[in-house]
């Protein structure tokens, strides 16, 4: 064996290389990197993928909550309207005939 150099990216268990190591040490190194790459685009796209939907979940989620809003103001006026208003100005205040 001969005593190689040991590039910054190898531990000091690889310090000790072959000759005939070494390319294909290299090689491994960079099909690893390239895999790793390949991982972390996946990984990101998937995200990216996560965040558009979480996003457009929100949007719908904002909507409905504005048209609730909406919907509860409308059913609170029509509450003071009823509140204020005479007994028995409406049909359904009405005592039944038999009372």
């Amino acid at each position: 064996m001969v005593r190689g150099i040991v590039p910054p990216h190898l531990d000091a268990r690889d310090s000790w290389v072959s000759a005939s190591n070494w390319g294909t040490k290299m090689e491994r190194n960079a099909s690893d990197q390239g895999a790793r790459i390949d991982e972390l685009e996946a990984s990101l796209a998937q995200q990216e993928h996560s965040i558009l939907a979480l996003s457009h979940e929100l949007y719908q989620q904002q909507q409905n909550t504005a048209q609730l809003e909406i919907q509860v103001r409308h059913l609170a006026d029509l509450l003071k309207t009823l509140a204020s208003a005479e007994p028995g100005t409406f049909p359904g205040n009405e005592k039944p005939p038999h009372y």
